[in-house]
């Protein structure tokens, strides 16, 4: 429960403003080709890392683990869905 609690308030604050900004970024340089999958990972890598870097003042395997399969996710799920009902 307190694990849930702290990745809440770390969504809310960090997730949702980073995503608001990258999908503005997507959008203004995308231009479907083979690179926008690439380009949409380094980006949220990015903010992942930081928020490793800066919330647990490490980065080690636990870490990475804590904050880069959920990061992965997300991308992964919301690039397959934006491609099936985009496209």
């Amino acid at each position: 429960m307190t694990i849930t609690l702290y990745e809440m308030i770390i969504y809310l604050v960090v997730g949702i403003p980073v995503t608001l900004i990258i999908d503005f970024i997507i959008k203004r340089i995308r231009n479907n080709n083979k690179w926008d999958y690439l380009l949409t990972v380094a980006l949220y890598l990015i903010p992942a890392l930081l928020v490793a870097r800066l919330l647990l003042d490490e980065i080690s395997v636990e870490t990475l683990t804590f904050v880069l399969i959920p990061v992965y996710v997300y991308v992964h799920v919301v690039y397959f869905l934006e491609k099936k009902y985009v496209c």
